[in-house]
């Protein structure tokens, strides 16, 4: 079975696309940021180095330049494994100090000679990266470019340690946001779509006993409104509809009794025949269909009050006296069972309904009893009742449609208006009862209606 999609699930997936996007795009951010944090840093340094060569660059009276480096600054520059370098320059481009000796050259070639201008160069033999820059300087009135650099990861160093640093800190505290943020989000739409299941349950519970309900606003979202309120205008006009049919059907119903009752009359005139006989089974059979329609239509109007008390076992005693001398004259018997220590068995429903709904069951059971044998009506304080013919039994594969509105059996064609045990349905369905149908193991129908 395909899985229906979930309103939750949907906004936390996109939620957490989107989290992530904006996750990513901060950390590329972040490593934005720490470019040009570490460019400055790194600036910052050569500034520094550049300054220092600086103070041990002279020019004598004649305009002749010296470079005179202390030793525990000489011997940073001047070994083979030093990860600094430099070189001064004249203002017209002429190498005059280096810590690359051998030959004597710069560090870089220098296209701008009158602002800061960084490099970068590689040392191939020992597999590193220089960066650098050049600085131009006024020492007695002379120009001087002083070009300084480093390993590229020396000045990382502190760099990378705050980068570490802060990864160390944060690294508990994402997946714990990620996690709070989810179930927050998750917490605030189950709270948000509650009221959707409070109209849901309202939703559920109209029904044609009270077809006049409608779905509540209160408390729904703003964007559910608009639905809400169009499923209350559809509840308007299916209540209008259905009205207007069940007016109809009991309108039709009351007016088709009295030419009903004036034509059994007229034949009643006639003089008994096979013909005549046959006609008032007709109308007996019409009037029969009459009655159950307006029946019908009576029910689906019915409401009931939890406090109305129904006495089931005096119902089923009324029915049985009602209905002795009808088995009687077909020559059958019809019973009551019941705890003879229970007095009655009270329950809340419609005193009328419930008649009508025995009545029906047992006049159906009547029907297929075979002649000399008991209809059974049978009580216990479920409370529960129980009508059994001895006649056929209903096959399997009839018994989903004994409820339906004018089915009618094969055994029964001719019998019956099809409308007896759909009444039977409904009556259960007003009494939130339920209803089940079986084969008795000594033979026949089995109906039992729990309460």
């Amino acid at each position: 079975m395909k899985s229906r999609p979930s309103l939750i699930r949907h906004v936390i997936f996109f939620q957490v696309i989107l989290l992530a996007f904006f996750f990513i795009l901060a950390l590329a951010a972040l490593f934005y940021e720490y470019k040009v944090i570490n460019d400055n840093i790194k600036g910052s340094s050569l500034v520094s180095q550049a300054e220092h060569i600086r103070q041990f660059l002279h020019v004598d009276g004649t305009g002749e330049a010296s470079l005179i480096l202390p030793e525990r600054v000489s011997s940073i520059y001047y070994n083979d494994h030093s990860l600094y370098r430099f070189a001064i320059l004249s203002g017209q481009g002429k190498t005059l100090f280096s810590s690359q000796t051998n030959p004597l050259r710069p560090l870089y070639k220098i296209i701008d000679k009158t602002g800061s201008e960084y490099f970068r160069f590689d040392d191939l033999a020992r597999n590193l990266t220089f960066f650098g820059a050049s600085f131009p300087y006024q020492v007695s009135g002379q120009e001087f470019i002083i070009q300084v650099a480093q390993d590229e990861g020396h000045h990382d160093v502190l760099a990378d340690s705050l980068i570490e640093e802060f990864f160390e800190q944060i690294r508990w505290f994402v997946p714990l946001f990620f996690i709070s943020l989810i179930a927050c989000s998750i917490y605030v739409l189950r709270r948000g779509l509650l009221p959707l299941k409070t109209v849901s349950y309202h939703a559920s519970q109209i029904g044609p006993s009270n077809v006049a309900e409608r779905l509540p606003v209160d408390g729904v979202p703003q964007e559910i409104i608009p639905l809400v309120e169009a499923v209350n205008h559809v509840l308007d006009r299916l209540e209008t509809g259905f009205k207007s049919q069940r007016r109809f059907t009991a309108d039709a119903a009351h007016e088709l009794r009295t030419p009903l009752a004036v034509l059994t009359a007229r034949i009643d005139t006639l003089d008994p025949s096979e013909t005549t006989k046959a006609l008032k089974n007709d109308v007996g059979v019409m009037t029969r269909l009459t009655s159950q329609l307006l029946k019908a239509a009576q029910l689906e109007a019915v409401e009931l009050s939890p406090k109305t008390k129904v006495d089931l076992l005096e119902v089923a005693r009324e029915v049985a006296g009602l209905l002795t001398p009808l088995a009687l004259k077909s020559g059958k018997m019809l019973e009551v069972l019941h705890d003879i220590e229970k007095i009655e068995i009270e329950i809340e429903g419609n005193e009328d309904v419930l008649f009508n709904m025995i009545r029906n069951l047992v006049e159906n059971a009547l029907c297929y009893t075979e002649k000399g044998t008991t209809v059974s009506i049978s009580l216990d304080d479920k409370p529960s009742i129980s009508v059994r013919d001895q006649g056929p039994g209903i096959p399997d594969d009839q018994k989903e449609h004994l409820f339906k509105r004018f089915w009618r059996a094969e055994r029964n064609k001719g019998q019956g208006s099809g409308l007896g045990l759909s009444i039977v349905k409904e009556a259960v369905r007003i009494h939130n009862a339920k209803i089940e149908v079986s084969n008795h193991p000594e033979g026949g129908a089995v109906f039992t209606i729990t309460f």
